[in-house]
């Protein structure tokens, strides 16, 4: 591999840069990508999906570490920026960087102990012309990226000689790893057994965040397995937050899949997580062969495939198979449009070229849990297609993360450490633009939100768990203090928070949060700009005071596209775009319920049907605020004059009407019979005050 080598898809990329990883004894896993729908969608293309990502950045594994250490031990400049170009139809390398510096912060001695010295390693590598990769190379890269092969009722288990024994020091490390992380993240969660033949059987564990995560979105849970060249087997759980992207929320690895150990595994699940009978859907992978023991787990929840990974392993039986090319490319186009434009006609034809594809038990199978599932699809594609494609390509970022940390390790204790090192960076947000720095372990707690119970763990049975001790419920007074919003501490909001009301303030700050969780982009569109929060495109006038959005047309205060706007030009919301009725100085103009300010006053007449009278004038008094509330700028001024003509003519002849105090530039509209729309010339009256004749 060198700067410049072209790969017509990205299937030939992986397969030669798994090969040059493995020569090179080295790891990388992916930081940044763009993927082929994600940019079709946007932009109108119609890139080929065999491209995979438009743009893709693999960067060395060691410097996603979140281990305290150095800037300067911190950083391993190696990378690799793979780049679609359109002209060539091909995938290339557009940056290279083979320089590693890796910084071991101990090194073990002789005898097993750390020598507690610090030492660097460098390991400096050439670019070499791309060679073309021998049969070997590509059998040795396949095997890399095993996969679990389609079984009904049995787990092919992995030979013995392929399986690392893990020694009583490696144990000891392992504990005292967990140990760590229990105390550093508090709220985390961990559990091990040993065997009886002093080996790892399983090991579970997660962090507060994903603890936090199952907690709030535990409906669906889809489980994700891999399996390493020693024969271990990782299950990642993983749920769908509001946007339906994918966030981990538990990791678990088995010495050796079966009926026990799985049952055992999602049983210090559901222990560690309380909320488990909350889960209505369990999604799995086609070869998963435990499903009657995940419904005995899980007795209330529903078990389906997985359409993300059903529609991997189609296009890899379609990649891998002999067929036409043209059959390939209305595959692939039958399966894109199953899966992103789903209807019954898309998935019966998907149905039919399947059949012709694969053998006959797995579509035996799949007609019978996949094809026919009309739950499985409606849950799918509830949340319409962009919802799909930000489905599958968190999917992807996510998986690929956790497969290609699982897959390089060479030693299980190394993967175990690397797991607990970047046990939050898998959540990464955002599919576009994933951040530049590494999460950090501990998160700060807000003062208002007390502490989780302390929890101890010790070792019985041969395990290392987690035990709850005191479950304390929350205190009453402390869920009724609900914090203030405080003002940003960017200054975009300042203004609004001086000079418009408290509502709309805690409105536009919701916008800004959700500004602040998503990945925004922002592009030049002729007279406006295209603003997109991973969901539908909106636009936004050059000034920042209009949007398509719904938010900002009913409100007229800046949405999440504005905000996003400002935020990329570092400009704060100014007073144009905040409309007048929610401005501080024309908050005079109405009660704090609605109603107007000064009170109507009803003729004296004496007549017994007083009460009702002034029951329909409240009724009338709300009615026309409202319609205030509906207007804004000129057109609201001049309501507000006229009604007080009104209220002035009306009134009493004996009270006096009282002078309203009215901002400056309020314009007198003058007497009635002025009506809220445009006169003709001759129908204008003098500017004298009007006469009630009976």
């Amino acid at each position: 591999m060198e700067l410049g080598s072209c790969f017509k898809t990205y299937e030939d990329f992986k397969e030669c840069f798994s090969a040059y990883k493995k020569e090179n004894r080295c790891s990388f896993i992916l930081r940044d990508c763009v993927s082929v729908r994600f940019h079709n969608l946007n932009h109108g293309t119609s890139i080929r999906e065999d491209i995979l990502y438009v743009q893709v950045k693999f960067v060395c594994i060691r410097t996603q570490s979140n281990r305290k250490r150095t800037p300067e031990e911190d950083m391993c400049p190696a990378y690799l920026l793979l780049r679609y170009n359109e002209k060539l139809d091909r995938l290339f390398i557009s940056e290279l960087n083979t320089q590693h510096i890796h910084v071991d912060s101990k090194t073990e001695g002789p005898g097993g102990d750390a020598t507690g010295k610090s030492q660097k390693t460098m390991c400096l590598q050439k670019p070499q012309p791309a060679q073309p990769t021998g049969k070997k190379d590509l059998d040795t890269a396949e095997k890399s990226l095993v996969e679990p092969s389609f079984c009904l009722d049995k787990v092919q288990a992995p030979s013995k000689q392929e399986q690392e024994s893990i020694t009583p020091s490696d144990l000891a490390k392992i504990a005292k790893v967990m140990k760590n992380f229990l105390k550093v993240d508090e709220g985390s969660m961990a559990s091990f057994s040993v065997g009886n033949s002093q080996d790892l059987d399983r090991l579970s564990f997660q962090s507060s965040k994903m603890s936090n995560l199952f907690i709030r979105f535990p409906e669906n849970l889809l489980l994700h397995r891999v399996e390493n060249a020693q024969g271990h087997i990782l299950y990642a759980f993983l749920v769908e937050n509001k946007e339906r992207e994918s966030r981990v929320v538990h990791f678990a690895v088995l010495k050796a899949e079966t009926a026990t150990s799985v049952a055992k595994m999602l049983s210090i699940f559901t222990e560690f997580n309380s909320d488990w009978p909350k889960v209505k859907v369990v999604f799995v992978d086609p070869s998963f062969p435990h499903r009657a023991i995940l419904q005995e787990i899980f007795p209330a929840a529903r078990i389906l495939l997985s359409i993300y990974h059903t529609t991997r392993l189609l296009e890899k039986k379609l990649h891998r198979s002999s067929a036409h090319p043209s059959f390939k490319r209305l595959m692939k186009e039958a399966l894109r449009e199953a899966v992103f434009v789903t209807s019954d006609a898309s998935v019966q034809n998907l149905c039919q070229m399947s059949q012709a594809l694969l053998d006959g038990e797995l579509f035996s199978f799949l007609q019978a849990h996949w094809f026919s599932c009309e739950l499985l699809w409606y849950m799918h594609v509830r949340k319409g297609l962009h919802a799909c494609n930000t489905y599958m390509d968190s999917l992807d970022v996510v998986t690929s993360k956790v497969s290609s940390l699982f897959r390089e390790q060479q030693s299980l204790l190394d993967c175990i450490l690397r797991f607990v090192d970047y046990i939050d960076f898998f959540n990464t947000k955002g599919l576009k633009n994933l951040p530049m720095a590494p999460p950090k372990l501990k998160r700060a707690r807000p003062a208002s939100i007390p502490p989780k119970s302390k929890k101890a763990f010790g070792i019985c049975g041969g395990s290392l768990t987690r035990l709850l001790v005191d479950e304390r419920k929350p205190d009453p007074q402390l869920l009724q203090q609900q914090p203030q919003v405080q003002p940003s501490r960017g200054g975009m909001l300042d203004t609004l928070h001086q000079s418009g009301s408290e509502l709309a303030y805690k409105l536009c700050h919701n916008e800004w949060e959700v500004v602040q969780n998503s990945t925004h982009l922002v592009d030049m569109a002729g007279s406006s700009v295209d603003v997109q929060l991973l969901e539908d495109s909106h636009q936004v006038s050059k000034d920042g005071c209009s949007c398509s959005c719904s938010f900002q047309q009913w409100y007229h205060l800046p949405c999440r596209h504005i905000l996003a706007l400002l935020h990329t030009s570092q400009k704060p919301v100014g007073e144009a775009m905040v409309c007048r009725r929610w401005q501080k100085r024309y908050q005079h103009l109405l009660g704090p319920s609605g109603e107007l300010r000064d009170p109507v006053v009803v003729p004296n007449t004496g007549q017994p049907g007083k009460q009702g009278r002034n029951d329909m004038i409240q009724d009338l008094s709300r009615e026309l605020a409202n319609l205030l509330m509906q207007s804004e700028g000129p057109e609201l001024e001049e309501r507000c004059s006229t009604l007080r003509k009104i209220v002035d003519i009306w009134a009493d002849p004996c009270q006096q009407p009282e002078p309203s105090h009215q901002p400056a530039d309020f314009k007198d509209v003058g007497r009635l019979p002025f009506l809220w729309g445009e006169q003709e010339e001759g129908e204008r009256l003098p500017p004298a005050r009007a006469t009630i004749h009976d």
